[in-house]
């Protein structure tokens, strides 16, 4: 029923031509999600931490879950088992990892939720249009014939779910019921734990590197997201500036190792990631003084 329906969208997206290819691809560029994510950046700048925190960590935990349902099920691409599929020749390049489930889906429901929870509740025409564009996502992601309507449905349910824990730990790290040490141990133990699982696990015909890698690359986000919380959060008593430096060190130091050594090449973006995730995170309460607000304080 999946590839029936695809097949049947196909026709349509081909019908209207060569723009359409265009449109849908357009919708799931990732320099669209990056505008997206550029709202959580400009609300912690703000000193707005609690937004800010909200719409980042939705898109990091929506990627690490992504990727560890796609490790685990390896479901190929639709156009792999049909020959009647013939999906953008431009999707199909961005299209790494395995079919189920969408990872675009996931990720723009999720930043898209953060926004709309966010900046929303007294905007209407806000909300109607974050609901508008996770639906034209998970639309083009169909239109496009990368993924099934069970793929993109997946990565809405994967955005709701990270959507819901986000908030459960930012609401008791505002009440001070969850510690921040608790949170940095619980995201670096994931961080190492997902790792392990990615490289160790056996995969049908053999290791892709190519998704391997992206499945990395969470992995490091994960853990420059623990550190970095970790010194975003201490950095009023000094604690934050020393562990900043250190771990700064300790992690730019092990991306030049690991770019420069051949065996470690699969680890590049691991490191890369969580290095600059981490930049982000320690850096961001100085960046939030110089723009003039108060940082360390959430607000609503």
């Amino acid at each position: 029923m999946d590839l029936k329906i695809l097949i049947f969208l196909q026709s349509v997206r081909e019908s209207l031509g060569t723009w359409a290819d265009i449109f849908f691809e357009l919708l799931s560029s990732h320099y669209l999600f990056a505008l997206y994510g550029l709202a959580g950046a400009y609300a912690m700048l703000k000193g707005e931490k609690k937004k800010g925190y909200r719409i980042i960590l939705s898109f990091i935990f929506a990627e690490c879950l992504v990727w560890l349902v796609k490790c685990t099920f390896c479901i190929p691409r639709p156009w792999l088992r049909t020959d009647l599929l013939h999906p953008s020749e431009t999707a199909v390049a961005g299209a790494t990892g395995h079919s189920f489930p969408s990872g675009h889906s996931a990720a723009a429901g999720a930043l898209l939720l953060g926004i709309r929870k966010s900046y929303g509740e007294d905007r209407k025409w806000l909300r109607v249009l974050c609901c508008v564009m996770t639906g034209l996502t998970m639309l083009s992601r169909l239109m496009l014939s990368v993924h099934t309507p069970q793929d993109v449905l997946a990565g809405l349910l994967i955005a709701v779910v990270v959507s819901r824990l986000v908030e459960v730990i930012l609401d008791g790290a505002e009440k001070d019921t969850l510690n921040t040490e608790i949170v940095t141990g619980g995201l670096l133990a994931a961080a190492f734990a997902m790792t392990l699982y990615f490289r160790l696990k056996s995969y049908p015909g053999g290791i892709d590197e190519v998704s391997l890698k992206s499945a990395f690359r969470v992995c490091g986000m994960a853990a420059g997201c623990a550190c970095g919380w970790y010194a975003e959060e201490k950095h009023h008593d000094g604690l934050g500036i020393r562990f900043s430096v250190i771990t700064g060190i300790i992690l730019f130091s092990a991306t030049a190792a690991v770019m420069v050594v051949p065996a470690a090449y699969m680890y590049r973006k691991c490191m890369l990631y969580a290095s600059l995730v981490f930049l982000f995170f320690a850096l961001m309460p100085f960046l939030s003084s110089m723009y003039g607000k108060k940082s360390g304080v959430y607000k609503q």
